[in-house]
């Protein structure tokens, strides 16, 4: 985390103030923003007013608060999951960033349950986690989605590519269920903000989809996004993405004389042919000599027939 806009902190008050701005957008489960006095009171138990003040001024620099519809006299604010997955990053270094980040959170919480690492306390601590976390990239999600121009949705197309946290978040809570009765509820409440994940992801596959069938600009979709419609998608499925296209009719792009003149071009000539040589287009008539007994020779005093 950054102490300036272009620094970097060690001071745990600050690192306190952006977990309490995730945990409380996390909360909201909306994605139509905060206001910065409910952020404010958000961080009160954990900084001071004035702490707050210039925090707050470095998290809109660094674009990890954005105004909800970016006008100067909007005071609404949207936390950005981009930016705020360094929280994660910061106390997990070996996991990647972003969805993926979550992702891979929830197997490590897994694998902490099956091998008994982990206690009741701490598995709720990993739980709320990956659930706020979750719910601020839903929102951001939504938000990107119903608001902005379909420009902006194309940089985020790898980060939502693969939406396989609901799957992994089954497996987590199963597993709580069957040792920790007491923590189903919070895990009842990841399964909902995974599925509202997930919907969030079809929505934004949808208005690319729309806009790719509109101008007909199939660069829309990430080329592996191609290559796994092209393993897994029945053939009809395949087969109606052209149902409405109209094909122009084959046609033959040269004359029929072009054709007689190549072929005479290119017609094979006899061997010891008496015309080789002669100028193009010039014709010899050859005369054949009817079969029969030939000549008499000179001097042999026998008379023709």
């Amino acid at each position: 985390m950054a102490a300036t806009a272009g620094a970097v902190t060690g001071d745990p008050v600050a690192l306190r103030i952006a977990e309490a701005i995730r945990d409380v957008f996390g909360d909201s489960g909306s994605e139509n923003g905060l206001s910065r006095a409910e952020i404010a009171q958000a961080c009160a138990s954990v900084a001071s007013t004035g702490e707050f003040d210039a925090r707050f001024h470095v998290f809109t620099k660094l674009q990890l608060l954005e105004p909800l519809r970016r006008k100067a006299h909007d005071q609404r604010y949207v936390f950005n999951p981009t930016s705020g997955a360094a929280l994660l990053v910061y106390e997990r270094l070996r996991e990647a960033g972003g969805v993926h980040e979550i992702t891979m959170l929830l197997d490590r919480t897994h694998e902490g349950i099956l091998n008994g690492s982990l206690t009741e306390a701490d598995l709720a601590t990993k739980i709320a986690k990956v659930r706020r976390s979750l719910a601020n990239y839903t929102n951001h999600l939504l938000q990107l989605v119903r608001t902005r121009p379909i420009e902006e949705l194309f940089g985020q197309r790898h980060h939502h590519a693969h939406a396989a946290s609901i799957h992994e978040a089954k497996h987590v809570v199963h597993a709580i269920a069957e040792r920790y009765p007491a923590l189903r509820p919070a895990g009842t409440r990841l399964i909902q903000e995974a599925l509202r994940y997930t919907a969030a992801v079809q929505e934004f596959h949808d208005r690319l989809m729309r806009q790719a069938t509109t101008r007909r600009d199939f660069s829309m979709l990430l080329p592996e996004q191609y290559v796994t419609a092209a393993r897994r998608a029945p053939i009809d499925a395949l087969a109606s993405v052209f149902a409405a296209t109209v094909f122009d009719p084959p046609r033959v792009d040269i004359t029929v004389g072009q054709v007689l003149t190549a072929a005479a071009d290119h017609r094979p000539r006899r061997r010891g042919s008496a015309c080789h040589g002669l100028p193009h287009g010039h014709r010899v008539r050859i005369r054949s000599r009817p079969r029969g007994p030939g000549p008499p020779a000179r001097g042999s005093g026998a008379k023709p027939q």
